[in-house]
C-alpha cells in the first residue's frame, strides 16, 4: 500500500492550514468580551450550529472508529448515530430553550444556578477529566494515525503534536467563531470524501448487489438478539442514556448551541446537527462493509478508513480529507 501523498496533496493542506492560522488571528481581533470570545457574540445561525456539532463529533476518532467498527462487526453500528438523532430532537425541544433563557456560558454553571456551587465545580472537573482523556485523546490519536500513515516523516505522536499545536492556536486565538467556522468548512470536506469514498469503494465491490452478496447477513443486521456480545437490542437503551450525556450535557457540543442569536436558531442548529447524522449510514458504515469485502485481511479494524482513502481517493482529494 502507497500511502505517499503527492505534490498537489501537500500544497492543498499547506494551504488549508495556513487559512485556518490567518481565520482564527482575523477572528480574534474582532473579540471585544467573554460573550464574543466564549459564544460568539451569541449570534451563530443554525446552519453553523448544526454543522459544527456534525464536524465536533465527526472528528479523525469518528471516521476511523465508526468504520473501524462497521469493519469488524457490520451495519449495528448505525446504532450510535440514529439515537444521537433522536437525542437531539429532545435536546431543541425541552432542554436548549431553558439554557438558552438561562443567559449560560457553560452547562456546569446552570447546576450552580439549579443546586449550589459545589454540583458546579465537581461536574466542570468531570467534565474537564473526559475531554481531555477520553474525546480529545481519541481524537488525536484517530488524526494522528491517518496523518502519520500519509506524511511517514511524522510519527503518530509527532502527528498528535501537531494537530494539538494547531487545533489550540487558531481555537485560542479565534474563540468559538473561528471554531465553528472552520468545523463548517471541515463538515463539508467529510461529507465530500465520505461521499467519494462510498462511490469508488461501491465501484471497486463491485456495485450495491455485488457488496451485499459477499456479506454474511449478520453484517446487514441493525437489531441484534439480546445474546449478541457486541450490542444487543437491550443494549440500545443505553446507548440513549450516553447519547443523552454526550450531547445535551457535555460543554463540547452544547456550547455551539448555546451561541445561537434566539432559542429559534438553536433549535433548528440541533435539529440539524441530528439531521446530518442520519446519512452516515453510507458514509461511515457502509464504507465499513466495503473495506471489510476489498480488505479481509487487515491488521486491525482502525486500519480500514486509512486504507481506504489511500486506495481509493485520487491526488488532491487525498488532501483534503488529511487536513479535515
Amino acid at each position: 500500500m502507497n500511502a505517499q501523498l503527492a505534490a498537489i496533496d501537500i500544497v492543498i493542506i499547506f494551504v488549508y492550514f495556513t487559512a485556518v492560522m490567518a481565520h482564527g488571528f482575523w477572528s480574534g481581533r474582532r473579540e471585544r468580551n467573554a460573550g464574543d470570545y466564549f459564544l460568539a457574540g451569541r449570534s451563530l445561525p443554525w446552519a453553523l450550529i448544526g454543522a459544527s456539532l456534525y464536524a465536533s463529533n465527526m472528528s479523525g476518532a469518528s471516521f476511523v472508529g465508526l468504520i473501524g467498527a462497521s469493519y469488524e462487526y457490520g451495519l449495528v453500528v448505525f446504532n450510535y448515530e440514529w439515537t444521537a438523532a433522536a437525542v437531539l430532537i429532545f435536546f431543541a425541544l425541552f432542554m436548549a430553550p431553558v439554557f438558552l433563557r438561562a443567559k449560560l456560558f457553560t452547562v456546569p454553571e446552570y447546576l450552580e444556578t439549579r443546586f449550589d456551587a459545589r454540583t458546579r465545580r465537581f461536574y466542570a472537573g468531570f467534565t474537564l477529566f473526559t475531554l481531555m482523556f477520553i474525546d480529545i485523546a481519541g481524537a488525536l490519536f484517530a488524526g494522528g494515525l491517518v496523518i502519520s500513515m500519509m506524511i511517514p516523516a511524522l510519527s503518530l505522536w509527532g502527528a498528535a503534536a501537531a494537530i494539538a499545536l494547531l487545533a489550540g492556536v487558531y481555537t485560542i486565538a479565534g474563540g468559538l467563531r473561528a471554531v465553528v467556522v472552520t468545523d463548517t468548512v471541515q463538515a463539508a470536506l467529510m461529507i465530500i470524501g465520505a461521499s467519494v469514498i462510498l462511490w469508488a469503494g461501491l465501484d471497486a465491490a463491485g456495485g450495491w448487489d455485488a457488496l451485499f452478496a459477499k456479506l454474511e447477513p449478520s453484517r446487514t443486521e441493525m437489531i441484534k438478539p439480546a445474546a449478541d456480545p457486541f450490542l444487543p437490542w437491550t443494549g440500545l437503551f443505553g446507548v440513549l442514556l450516553l447519547g443523552f450525556y454526550y450531547w445535551t450535557l457535555n460543554q463540547y457540543f452544547v456550547q455551539r448551541v448555546l451561541a445561537a442569536r434566539n432559542v429559534t436558531e438553536a433549535r433548528r442548529g440541533a435539529l440539524f446537527g441530528g439531521l446530518l447524522k442520519l446519512p452516515n449510514l453510507f458514509f461511515m458504515m457502509l464504507p465499513g462493509l466495503i473495506a471489510f469485502v476489498l480488505y479481509p485481511a487487515l491488521e486491525r479494524p482502525d486500519l480500514a478508513f486509512p486504507t481506504l482513502i489511500v486506495e481509493l481517493l485520487p491526488a488532491g482529494l487525498k488532501g483534503l480529507i488529511v487536513t479535515a
